[in-house]
């Protein structure tokens, strides 16, 4: 049985990235953007961009990059988690943590600018 594809998705409900076994994947074009594991989010070079705190989620220089919001569980570790940028919602994440944290670091860009659009 192969591991579940974890999705993210920006504000708009649409997938922009997935992950399998801690490696982070562009839906569209299909290209390998890095990887994550041990609380941490590297590039595909193992340059450290990131970590995860508690639910908080910080540049390699520890800045502030946003935070993570469970909402419903799902099942085994799981979850719905609501990523946020200085308290808005900016995207969200069918997965765990670990997941949310690299996602929000790896496309912070684009998901700001999906939900910039929304709001316009």
């Amino acid at each position: 049985m192969s591991p579940p594809k974890l999705k993210l998705r920006n504000s708009k409900k649409q997938e922009i990235a997935f992950s399998r076994l801690g490696v982070m994947w562009r839906a569209k074009p299909h290209a390998r953007i890095g990887e994550f594991w041990s609380g941490k989010v590297f590039d595909n070079d193992q340059n450290l961009l990131g970590s995860l705190q508690g639910m908080t989620v910080l540049s390699a220089q520890g800045e502030r990059l946003g935070e993570i919001r469970q909402r419903v569980e799902a099942d085994d570790m799981l979850y719905k988690l609501d990523l946020l940028v200085d308290g808005r919602f900016v995207g969200q994440v069918f997965g765990d943590e670990m997941m949310a944290a690299a996602g929000l670091i790896l496309f912070r860009q684009e998901l700001l600018d999906s939900a910039s659009d929304q709001e316009s």
